[in-house]
């Protein structure tokens, strides 16, 4: 479930700028008669200045590969073909045998030629990302749930309809006003 002004209580929380703008593609899209349509929900942007911020993050090596198929769509700007071999994705390849079977077994021999384009833009990316890796980033901690202290803050002072009024522009409610009260991190509050 995804909608904007929420307490990050069991739904993927965004702003309601974020949800406008997802809205707006998917109802261009269904305007123009597509039926369904399928959402990629990246941890960020994948850009070498993200990855190079949360290159201390021990989910960092998933991240990367899951950049070679973020750096498919951003260059050809359609999904790419996904399959599972040698305990990664494997994007947009094509096996002698048809996709392998077994995500954990050595990928078997492939007999596509990389896009050049993707490439290009993969090298120039891992090139940016070198330049910064060297670079002192404000460590990132993060936990799954928990509303952010200041909106903790505003929520214990206003209540949750003052603040949905506050934070959202169509005054979404907060979902699970209790729930977002407490702080997943101290451990009682």
């Amino acid at each position: 479930m995804v909608h904007g002004a929420c307490s990050s209580s069991g739904c993927f929380a965004l702003t309601d700028q974020g949800v406008g703008e997802i809205y707006a593609v998917v109802e261009k899209a269904l305007r123009g008669g597509q039926q369904a349509f399928q959402v990629q929900a990246y941890p960020f942007r994948m850009t070498p200045q993200n990855l190079a911020a949360h290159r201390d993050d021990p989910n960092f090596a998933f991240w990367k590969n899951l950049k070679e198929g973020y750096d498919i769509f951003e260059v050809r700007r359609r999904e790419p073909r996904v399959a599972a071999c040698s305990r990664k994705y494997i994007f947009d390849a094509e096996f002698k045998d048809g996709d392998p079977p077994d995500p954990l077994a050595a990928c078997p021999q492939r007999i596509d030629q990389p896009d050049p384009a993707v490439v290009a833009k993969t090298s120039a990316d891992d090139q940016k990302y070198k330049e910064l890796e060297g670079k002192s980033f404000i460590p990132l901690a993060y936990q799954d749930g928990g509303m952010h202290p200041t909106f903790r803050t505003l929520l214990k002072e206003n209540g949750g309809e003052k603040l949905a009024a506050k934070v959202s522009v169509i005054k979404y409610p907060i979902s699970r006003p209790v729930a977002a009260l407490a702080d997943p991190f101290d451990g009682g509050e």
